[in-house]
C-alpha cells in the first residue's frame, strides 16, 4: 500500500506524461481555488464593498497591461519550445530580452494612464496603482518563464509559481489583519509581491538556459515576434474580452459596485480550474501532433470540459444564495445573481477556450484573434448599454451574450477554415468509457 502511494506521488510530482500533467495542473488549480477563497473572503470582510472595489481596481492594471504588450511572445515560445527543442537557449534568452523590454513598455503606459481613468477614485488609490505599475516588468518576465517551463514539459515546476504565491499572499493577509494594518494598499502588495517573488527565484534556478548577450538574437526575436504578431491579437483581445468588464464598471460605476461585481465574478471564475489546467497541457501536446489528431483530441477535451463545467456551474449557482453571504458576508447580497450569470458565462467561455486549441495547434492564431475579435466587439456596445441601465448584474449578462456570439462563431469555422464537422458538444459513450479506462489505469 505505501509503496502504491508513494509511486502515485512521484506520477503526480513528475508531470512527465499527459494525464500525470493534467493531473498535477488539475491539483494546483484546486489547491489555488481553495486558498484564493481563503484570500477573497478575508479580504471582503475586512474591507467592504467599497474597500474592496479600491483594491481590485488597484490590482487590475498590472496584469491588465501586461497582457496588452505582451506582443505574443509566451505563446509563440511554447510553440517553437515544442517544434525545436534542441534551440531552447536561444528562444528562452530571446523571449526574456523582449519580455523586459515590453514590461517596461507596460509599466510607463500604466503610469501615464492610471490617473485618467481612475478619476471616480480618491486621489490615493490612483497614485497607488500607479506605483504598482512597477511589477508590470517581473510580470511580464514571469510569463516568459511560466511558459517556458510547460513547453519544456516541467508542469510541477511552473504549477508552483501558479499556486505557491497564493498560499504567500494568504499568509501576508492574515498578518495584516491581525497586526490590523489590512486596507485597501497593504492588501494589493500582498497580492503583488508574491507573484514576482517565486518566479524570481526560479528565474535564477534557470539560469543555465540564459544567455547574454543572446545569441542569434535578432533572427530569433524576428521568429518568435513573427508567430507572436498573429497571435498578439488573440492575447490582446482575450485579456480585454476577459476584463474589458472590469474596467467599464470603474469607469461607470463606484468603487461599492466594482467590490460586488469582482466578488462575484471570482466565484464564477471558480470553474476555470478543468478548463485552465486542459488548456495549458493541451496545447504543447497538440502542436506536436498531425492535424487530423489535433482536432480530435481537443473536440475531445471541449466536451469534457462543456458537461463538467456545466454540472459545477448549476451545483455552485443553487447553492449561493445559501452560501455567499455566509462566507462573504450580508454586504455582499447583490453579487448572487452576478455570480449566477456568470456562472453560465464561464462555462461557455472556458470549452470554447478548449475548442480554440484545435486553430491554435495547426498554425491558424489569426482565426482564433478573429474569433476574439468578434467576441470584444459584441461585449463592448453591450457593456455600454447595460452597465448603466442594469449595474453590475448588466454587466454579467453583457459577458454572456458576447460569449454565445463567440462560441456560434467558433464552432461555424470548423468546417469553413479546417474543412472539418463543428464538435459534438455532448459526452459520448466513448469520452465516458476512454475517461473511465485511464481512470483506473491510473488507479491500479
Amino acid at each position: 500500500m505505501l509503496a502504491r502511494i508513494a509511486g502515485g506521488l512521484r506520477w503526480f510530482g513528475r508531470a512527465d506524461t499527459f494525464s500525470s500533467a493534467f493531473a498535477n495542473t488539475f491539483g494546483s488549480r484546486i489547491a489555488f481555488f481553495i486558498v484564493s477563497l481563503g484570500t477573497g473572503v478575508l479580504v471582503a470582510r475586512s474591507l467592504a464593498p467599497e474597500g474592496r472595489g479600491e483594491q481590485a481596481a488597484i490590482v487590475l492594471w498590472p496584469g491588465l497591461l501586461c497582457g496588452l504588450a505582451t506582443l505574443g511572445v509566451p505563446v509563440a515560445l511554447r510553440y517553437y519550445l515544442k517544434r525545436e527543442p534542441e534551440r531552447q537557449i536561444e528562444l528562452f534568452s530571446s523571449a526574456l530580452a523582449l519580455a523586459l523590454l515590453l514590461g517596461s513598455m507596460a509599466a510607463a503606459i500604466g503610469i501615464a494612464v492610471i490617473p485618467h481613468w481612475l478619476g471616480r477614485y480618491p486621489p490615493a488609490v490612483a497614485h497607488f496603482a500607479q506605483t504598482a505599475m512597477l511589477f508590470a516588468i517581473p510580470l511580464m518576465l514571469s510569463y516568459t518563464l511560466q511558459g517556458f517551463l510547460e513547453a519544456s514539459g516541467r508542469f510541477g515546476r511552473a504549477n508552483s509559481i501558479y499556486f505557491l504565491p497564493s498560499v504567500a499572499t494568504l499568509l501576508l493577509l492574515v498578518a495584516l489583519l491581525a497586526f490590523h494594518r489590512l486596507t485597501p494598499f497593504t492588501s494589493a502588495l500582498a497580492y503583488l509581491v508574491p507573484q514576482v517573488a517565486l518566479p524570481a527565484w526560479w528565474q535564477w534556478r534557470m539560469r543555465e538556459y540564459v544567455r547574454f548577450p543572446v545569441p542569434a538574437f535578432r533572427a530569433t526575436a524576428r521568429r518568435l515576434l513573427s508567430y507572436g504578431w498573429r497571435a498578439y491579437g488573440l492575447d490582446v483581445l482575450f485579456k480585454l474580452t476577459y476584463q474589458i468588464d472590469q474596467t467599464l464598471v470603474i469607469t461607470f460605476l463606484g468603487a461599492r459596485e466594482l467590490g460586488i461585481y469582482t466578488v462575484g465574478l471570482s466565484v464564477a471564475r471558480s470553474l476555470n480550474v478543468v478548463a485552465s489546467s486542459l488548456y495549458i497541457v493541451l496545447f504543447p501536446k497538440a502542436s506536436a501532433l498531425e492535424p487530423e489528431q489535433a482536432i480530435a483530441l481537443v473536440s475531445r477535451a471541449g466536451r469534457i470540459t462543456l458537461a463538467v463545467a456545466l454540472v459545477a456551474a448549476t451545483s455552485i449557482g443553487l447553492a449561493l444564495p445559501f452560501l455567499l453571504p455566509l462566507l462573504y458576508g450580508r454586504a455582499f447580497f447583490e453579487s448572487i445573481h452576478v455570480a449566477q450569470v456568470l456562472l453560465v458565462d464561464t462555462a461557455l467561455l472556458d470549452t470554447g477556450g478548449i475548442l480554440m486549441q484545435a486553430f491554435l495547434s495547426t498554425g491558424r492564431p489569426g482565426i482564433v484573434t478573429l474569433m476574439q475579435g468578434t467576441a470584444l466587439a459584441t461585449a463592448v456596445p453591450l457593456l455600454v448599454v447595460l452597465v448603466p441601465r442594469f449595474g453590475v448584474l448588466g454587466a454579467a449578462l453583457a459577458l454572456l451574450g458576447s460569449t454565445i456570439v463567440r462560441l456560434a462563431f467558433l464552432l461555424t469555422c470548423y468546417p469553413v477554415v479546417l474543412h472539418e464537422p463543428p464538435p459534438r458538444l455532448v459526452m459520448t459513450y466513448e469520452d465516458v468509457r476512454l475517461l473511465l479506462s485511464r481512470m483506473r489505469v491510473r488507479a491500479g
